[in-house]
C-alpha cells in the first residue's frame, strides 16, 4: 500500500470516528454485504450495490473524479431512513458538501476540482437496514472503494 493510500485510510478512519462520535453511535459492527457483482462502469452504464448496513455502521463508496466530473447515486432502502453525507477531504479536515437523512432520494455532486468525493450512508438506528445503490458517473470518474469492500 503507498504512502498516499495508507495517509487516505488513516484519514477515513478519523473521519468515521467523528461521524460515529457525532451520531451518537457506540460501537462499529461490521456491514454485511448482499452479493451483487459489479465492476467500475462505463459513464452510460449504472454500477449498484447492495449492502445491509448494521446498526451503528456505515457504507461508503468514494469516487475519483477529475474538475467537472460528476456523480448520482439513486438510492433506497427496506424503509429505515439512513443518515447519509457527500464529503471530500483537503488535509486533515472533511468537507461536508450536502447531508440528511432520507430511506430513498437521489444524490449528486459536480465536481469543482480534482479529488476523491464519497457518498456515505449511517445506520443509527437499532436494527439492520437494507440498502440499494445506483450510481452514474459522468467524465473520467471512477469508483477507487466501497466500504464494505467489493
Amino acid at each position: 500500500m503507498s504512502v498516499a493510500h495508507r495517509a487516505e485510510a488513516r484519514l477515513r478512519g478519523r473521519l468515521l470516528v467523528a461521524f460515529l462520535s457525532a451520531t451518537g453511535a457506540c460501537a462499529r459492527p461490521q456491514a454485511t454485504e448482499v452479493p451483487a457483482a459489479s465492476t467500475t462502469p462505463a459513464p452510460a452504464d449504472p454500477w449498484m450495490r447492495r449492502w445491509v448496513v448494521a446498526p451503528g455502521d456505515m457504507a461508503e463508496i468514494n469516487v475519483e473524479l477529475a474538475a467537472g466530473d460528476t456523480m448520482a447515486a439513486t438510492f433506497s432502502t427496506d424503509g429505515a431512513a439512513l443518515a447519509w453525507n457527500v464529503h471530500s477531504h483537503r488535509g486533515d479536515e472533511a468537507i461536508i458538501h450536502d447531508e440528511g437523512s432520507d430511506a430513498a432520494g437521489t444524490l449528486r455532486h459536480t465536481a469543482n476540482e480534482a479529488g476523491m468525493v464519497s457518498f456515505l450512508w449511517m445506520n443509527r438506528g437499532t436494527t439492520p437496514v437494507a440498502l440499494r445503490i445506483e450510481l452514474v458517473l459522468g467524465g473520467t470518474a471512477r469508483v477507487d472503494s466501497t466500504h464494505p469492500a467489493g
